[in-house]
């Protein structure tokens, strides 16, 4: 075959293979389904039924609908019930007509009944399943059911899922609740040495009316919840596991006086150091942390260089004060790490490690700790002085 028709042959295979390959590659996807056929979820609850003792699963799905004018967003609560978790969530199915799509889900909700038995087997459909992302946010319903918690009375928005997915991302400001992710919460769980933390929701009483409210974090031994840990104390956990970025430290009656003080986090780092004698283990803690004076109120002026000394060293020893009752807390009456002092003793010291070990198995009950805070204020905003009230 001569050379010019050679050419032309694989140029007409060439047209012949373009022109059947592009209806195949301009087709869409596979798997395509139309949207109108699928249940947006949301988020989801879930609870244990107390007599049958089946899972009772709670799916928020949003609804879109438009007119020429403008679209609208609503959702609605559906609930389903099974032995597992995968059967209830198909047998939603039947009461929706339609198969559940969760790449928008936002939250996973989980009652006080289920995490005390052991939240394994929702972590595990959730996680194994592939169409929920890993990042979902766990959290634990303190007070009330799962299902309460979406079906609030007292929230008029679009989405209850949505609405808490906007708290959680507000976290770094007041550092009251853990950043807990489906896929976080996994490894914590499967740690030796570390007792996993879950933000709680519950409903509050706010001017006489139940409000939710994020604060606090559910204390986890292995997969199942033992106790819990206020906003305040969740803060101090974070501090001490060297994760604070910001957040408000309230002080009242500084140094004796009538003054009351509020300081903002602006940066903390706090650095652990192990000293081991005498066969006994020393955990030493310093803790810096950059703060400004946000809000005074009261007779001291306690932003003046001299005074302002005396506020730091009341700040310094109500800290230190705090995160020692903290620990304590913590080895008395749960016996839970929640800090990873263990996991640092190990990564670091892995022959003083295994020498404790030996000799006594609870190596963070016993443990000591010596604390030392160091506050550094580094301004008090737009005002240099205190507010003075005229005679």
């Amino acid at each position: 075959m001569k050379e010019g028709e050679l050419m032309r042959s694989y140029k007409r295979w060439l047209l012949i293979f373009i022109i059947t390959i592009f209806p195949v590659i301009s087709s869409g996807c596979w798997n395509y389904r139309e949207v109108d056929t699928l249940g947006i979820a949301t988020g989801m609850a879930v609870d244990r039924d107390p007599i049958s003792k089946d899972y009772i699963v709670s799916v928020e799905i949003i609804d879109i609908s438009s007119d020429t004018k403008k679209s609208t967003i609503s959702s609605e609560i559906y609930t389903s019930k099974s032995k597992t978790m995968f059967d209830a969530i198909r047998n939603m199915i039947e009461i929706t007509g339609k198969r559940i799509f969760w790449s928008h889900a936002k939250v996973l909700i989980v009652s006080e009944d289920i995490a005390k038995e052991g939240i394994i087997p929702v972590l595990d459909w959730s996680l194994r399943d592939s169409e929920i992302r890993n990042d979902l946010d766990l959290l634990i319903a303190k007070g009330s059911s799962a299902e309460q918690i979406l079906k609030d009375k007292n929230y008029s928005g679009n989405s209850m899922s949505f609405h808490i997915d906007n708290i959680l991302k507000n976290q770094k400001s007041i550092s009251k609740y853990v950043d807990t992710k489906l896929f976080r919460n996994k490894i914590e769980i499967a740690k030796n040495n570390l007792a996993a933390t879950v933000e709680i929701i519950s409903k509050k009483e706010i001017n006489d009316e139940k409000s939710l409210v994020v604060d606090g974090s559910a204390i986890f031994k292995g997969d199942k919840l033992i106790g819990y840990l206020d906003g305040n104390e969740t803060m101090q956990m974070l501090m001490l596991r060297n994760k604070l970025k910001a957040g408000v430290i309230p002080l009242k009656n500084v140094c004796n006086s009538n003054t009351d003080v509020t300081l903002e986090i602006f940066n903390n780092n706090t650095k652990l150091k192990n000293v081991y004698s005498g066969g006994k283990l020393t955990l030493k803690i310093d803790v810096y942390t950059t703060v400004a004076i946000a809000e005074l109120s009261g007779d001291e002026d306690l932003i003046k260089e001299d005074k302002r000394k005396l506020l730091q060293q009341d700040a310094e020893m109500r800290i230190k004060e705090n995160l020692n009752n903290l620990i304590s807390k913590m080895q008395r009456e749960y016996d839970a790490d929640v800090f990873g002092f263990q996991q640092f003793i190990e990564n670091n010291n892995p022959k003083i490690y295994k020498e404790l070990k030996k000799n006594n198995d609870n190596i963070f009950k016993n443990l000591q700790t010596d604390i030392n805070v160091h506050i550094n204020i580094k301004g008090s905003a737009l005002r240099t002085n205190s507010i003075k009230v005229g005679k």
